[in-house]
């Protein structure tokens, strides 16, 4: 069993939640009805749509449709769009509900984590309106104690917060402290998880992070001089579903490229694996609060 840890660092997508699986069931309904209305191929349709994502530096740009050179051909304005395609608008949002959960076993123990006073921290590379809508939906805020994510992107024809639906103190939490990574700096690069460390106030030697990704993850983890832990029950890499997110991502193509390199050889070598869920965790590191370990250390 490795020594004691008090700051567990964690990925978001594919290591709490099975983030390409709902990304994908959501994707595909966009597709089909993309494809319906123009009748245009999945290539055609597909290079678009890359284009965009690249340019808003996401891949589950909410304002796709407006921006997608081939629905502008088809339809014109943007209330032309929305109103061609609000069927399949209306599909891939409710689509979208149905699909989000947590893995089995992440919600105890993070709440089991909580309550012996370890510190949480999330780091995601995800943009922050898509992150905090899935905490919201998923009652996280509170249970992690601070969430880092990368910048919202912008609309071209408007601010994005001139198109979303409620007041701005809805996209706001009400416990966990939001804050935002440096813009350009990006997993795997180990000076990011080096600089969140030493904003939490903790050490390398008092963290394990965890993540889902063996090119970006576990290499980070490891030149950063933080253990690391392979969420492998989240690898979906060998999936039809990330096929297809490769085919349309925001990644440029040397990032594709290196991700599945890394994935089909498996040359980075995770020191811990948890297969079956997060919760395997305790069984592999000794885990307890920040405010126990200070309070046996002041009692010595």
């Amino acid at each position: 069993m490795h020594s004691r840890r008090d700051t567990i660092i964690m990925d978001l997508d594919n290591t709490l939640w099975d983030w390409v699986d709902f990304w994908y069931r959501e994707f595909v309904i966009k597709l089909d009805g993309s494809k319906e209305a123009t009748g245009l191929s999945d290539d055609r349709i597909c290079a678009e749509i890359r284009e965009v994502h690249q340019a808003r530096g996401t891949s589950e740009y909410s304002l796709l449709f407006e921006e997608l050179p081939c629905l502008k051909k088809e339809f014109g304005s943007t209330e032309a769009i929305q109103k061609g395609m609000e069927a399949t608008i209306k599909a891939f949002r409710r689509e979208r509900k149905i699909a989000l959960k947590m893995y089995p076993g992440v919600g105890d123990f993070l709440h089991e984590m909580k309550a012996m006073g370890c510190t949480l921290v999330a780091f995601t590379e995800s943009q922050s309106f898509y992150t905090f809508s899935r905490f919201r939906r998923l009652a996280l805020d509170g249970v992690i104690d601070i969430l880092y994510t990368t910048e919202d992107e912008g609309s071209v024809d408007a601010n994005i917060s001139d198109r979303r639906k409620y007041q701005s103190d809805y996209y706001k939490f009400k416990i966990t402290e939001a804050r935002t990574t440096p813009k350009g700096e990006v997993k795997p690069t180990p000076h990011i998880l080096l600089s969140i460390i030493e904003e939490v106030g903790s050490a390398p030697d008092d963290c394990i992070y965890i993540g889902d990704n063996l090119h970006k993850d576990i290499p980070m983890a490891k030149e950063a001089g933080v253990l690391d832990a392979y969420a492998a029950y989240g690898g979906a890499h060998h999936t039809a579903a990330y096929q297809w997110l490769r085919k349309v991502s925001h990644w440029p193509d040397v990032t594709v490229e290196k991700d599945k390199i890394a994935h089909e050889e498996k040359d980075e070598e995770p020191t811990i694996v948890l297969k079956n869920g997060i919760q395997d965790l305790k069984s592999f590191v000794e885990l307890e609060g920040s405010f126990s370990r200070k309070y046996l250390a002041e009692d010595k």
